[in-house]
């Protein structure tokens, strides 16, 4: 007996762009239904039961956010994740997405492979939440198995809690992990003045890649830039893939002047490093944007300083280290 089609709702006002993601998921095997308004979307979702929908913010009748708030707020529909995919960027645009019930953030120009990804990680995640409700309503009728099954589901646990914080293509803490620990860090800082520092990071002309040598040498480059940052930081320090060529430092108990002396060594780093794709060397350089608490009283504040001074430094020529003002 041939196992079900897991089962995707896309939801664009875009024709071409829902022709194409469904071309992509379908290929994988994957039962697609689209969507081109968010009226339409509340009633598929209604009539059908989807296990992940991908969900435009921009839409011209009921945004993104607010199909999001709708679908959360019903009992019914609480349980299907939902992944926005947009053009927007700016730290409220994403804070808000996690705020209203998303699992995750897709740029619009980030590659097929990474969407693919990530949606294969949510079906994956999706998949075995059904499995873990199958086995525990088994469980009611089968009490002799009972610690056995307990300990397996321990373990498989354990796994989707770690698989549900890792972006897939650089193997960092994921965006839904990265707003877990700064909420974290707040209360931290509010508790005991123990201020924590934020830096955020962009690779320099990261289009180039893309559309030079392809979407594949993008993911190189995003994955390098991953571990080398990685390698970097203190062991209780956080490096965050914020989304598409953006990564988020966070940094526990420690100001914007440890901020700084991290991103110069990691621009001194990688400035210094050979990156060789398929033969060919890759310039990669990084501009950094840092802010601390003392620079914001919410994470909404702190990431857009740290945001604006990464824009200055962009503005500035790229490969520098700007400090909020």
């Amino acid at each position: 007996m041939s196992e079900e089609k897991q089962k995707v709702l896309v939801v664009d006002d875009s024709l071409i762009n829902l022709e194409k993601i469904g071309v992509q998921l379908e290929n994988r095997g994957i039962e697609v239904y689209k969507a081109e308004s968010g009226s339409e979307a509340l009633h598929l979702v209604g009539q059908q039961e989807f296990d992940l929908i991908l969900l435009d913010v921009m839409m011209p009748d009921l945004n993104g956010y607010e199909m999001c708030q709708i679908w959360k707020g019903n009992p019914k529909t609480a349980s299907i994740p939902v992944i926005f995919l947009t053009a927007l960027s700016e730290p409220e645009d994403i804070v808000r997405g996690f705020k209203v019930g998303g699992v995750d953030y897709v740029s619009k120009t980030s590659s097929s492979a990474e969407l693919l990804a990530r949606v294969q990680t949510q079906l994956t995640l999706k998949k075995s939440q059904k499995l873990l409700e199958k086995v525990n309503h088994d469980l009611v009728k089968e009490i002799d198995q009972r610690k056995q099954v307990e300990n397996q589901l321990k373990v498989t646990l354990n796994d989707l809690e770690n698989l549900a914080k890792i972006d897939p293509l650089t193997k960092l803490e994921n965006r839904r992990q990265a707003m877990d620990l700064l909420k974290r860090e707040e209360s931290r800082y509010h508790r005991n003045q123990k201020s924590y520092c934020l830096v955020m990071a962009d690779i320099d002309h990261f289009k180039i890649f893309n559309d030079t040598y392809g979407h594949e040498c993008g993911d190189y480059v995003l994955s390098e830039v991953g571990k080398v940052m990685a390698k970097e930081v203190r062991v209780h320090d956080h490096v965050t893939r914020w989304g598409g060529e953006e990564f988020l430092m966070i940094l526990p108990e420690t100001d914007k002047k440890h901020g700084i002396d991290v991103s110069e060594k990691l621009k001194t780093k990688l400035n210094a490093g050979k990156f060789l794709y398929r033969g060919k060397e890759m310039r990669i350089s990084l501009t950094f944007g840092v802010a601390d608490a003392l620079d914001g009283q919410s994470i909404e504040e702190v990431l857009r300083k740290a945001d604006e001074a990464l824009y200055r430094g962009k503005n500035a020529g790229r490969n520098c280290v700007v400090p909020a003002k």
